[in-house]
């Protein structure tokens, strides 16, 4: 499935309103080797109520914003991992939007 029409789902099924904004593409990603980071998160400037999803640059590590706290997880030896919260990352591709009131949905038994 495309990142973008994931991210774009994720953002319409869970929110009230909310505009998606995607960096870069998963498919430079694969395709043509393009690891370097096309987002510096530092430069999204209003973090109140954001939310994104990406890798980290050069593939090194995965990246969430949740409610406006960025966080950076990675293997650091063997099987251990490391989060860590800053908004000093950067992403090959990255979605992200800002949720100001979240929809609840009753998920059914069987998914």
């Amino acid at each position: 499935m495309n990142f973008r029409i994931l991210i774009a789902i994720c953002f319409s099924v869970f929110s009230a309103k909310a505009q998606v904004h995607v960096i870069g593409q998963m498919r430079d990603v694969m395709w043509k080797g393009e690891l370097e980071g096309k987002i510096h998160l530092d430069t999204i400037h209003n973090r109140t109520n954001l939310y994104g999803l990406g890798p980290e640059d050069y593939l090194r590590g995965e990246i969430m914003i949740i409610d406006g706290k960025a966080y950076r997880s990675r293997v650091s030896s063997g099987e251990d991992m490391v989060v860590e919260e800053t908004f000093d990352l950067k992403a090959p591709f990255f979605g992200y939007g800002w949720v100001q009131k979240w929809n609840s949905k009753v998920l059914p038994k069987k998914v």
